[in-house]
């Protein structure tokens, strides 16, 4: 479970004007550009000032370049900014990473385990910034993590399920 007091205090606040979204805030994350948001209808919200709100629609502003996704979670890193979910349609994971929170790309979810090279089939429940490591780390089902570095071809998983 995510910890709800960072969330309460942006709605809350008498000095920061809540973003105007539909859904409900699933989660916030703040970097040293901005303090962003996402609601579980797929908007994403973010500010610099904490006073002026931009919002996305994602399956919108993105319907016809990526399947709609479920989103479940955000994290902010260093110059970055994540979100997780799974594909609506498909259930398989989707990460997307953005800047600045206006323009986002997908980011492959592949690993490698010797010579051969896999998907993450297990679904995201969480996402996290790992600042001293530069990487986003992925609480998946099936208690597996998923590590997410800056570089594309360096994800790993990692299995802590009982046998």
């Amino acid at each position: 479970m995510f910890n709800l007091i960072p969330i309460l205090l942006l709605m809350l606040s008498p000095f920061t004007p809540a973003p105007e979204v539909k859904g409900e805030v699933i989660g916030t994350a703040t970097n040293e550009y901005a303090t962003f948001g996402l609601t579980d209808k797929g908007e994403i919200f973010w500010s610099r000032d904490e006073k002026k709100w931009e919002v996305i629609d994602f399956n919108e502003m993105y319907r016809g370049y990526y399947p709609p996704v479920h989103f479940v979670g955000i994290a902010a890193g260093a110059g970055s900014v994540a979100v997780v979910g799974t594909y609506e349609e498909s259930g398989a994971p989707a990460m997307f990473v953005s800047q600045r929170g206006s323009v986002w790309s997908e980011r492959t979810l592949t690993y490698s385990q010797g010579e051969e090279l896999f998907e993450l089939g297990e679904a995201p429940l969480a996402i996290r910034a790992d600042l001293e490591r530069d990487e986003y780390v992925l609480t998946c089902t099936d208690d597996v993590l998923f590590f997410v570095p800056s570089c594309s071809h360096c994800n790993r998983i990692e299995y802590h399920g009982t046998d």
